[in-house]
């Protein structure tokens, strides 16, 4: 069986949690600032946003825009 999700993001159980990414980017959100998330290809950019987005409150709501086609 294929250890590896095949889905962008599958809960917090499987998600391999950069600790100090979360917090820069959860730390950004919260104090209403600009982030743009940049590396090569399959590095968990979108895993991380969606991982994000499940820990923080109701009351935010980062905007998610994936531009990859455009």
């Amino acid at each position: 069986m294929n250890p590896f999700i095949l889905k962008p993001y599958d809960g917090e159980k499987w998600f391999c949690d950069p600790k100090k990414e979360t917090k820069e980017l959860t730390e950004a959100i919260k104090n209403k600032r600009h982030v743009t998330l940049h590396s090569i290809r399959r590095m968990g950019k979108t895993g991380l946003i969606v991982h994000v987005q499940t820990l923080l409150p109701r009351k935010y709501m980062p905007v998610y825009m994936d531009i990859l086609d455009t």
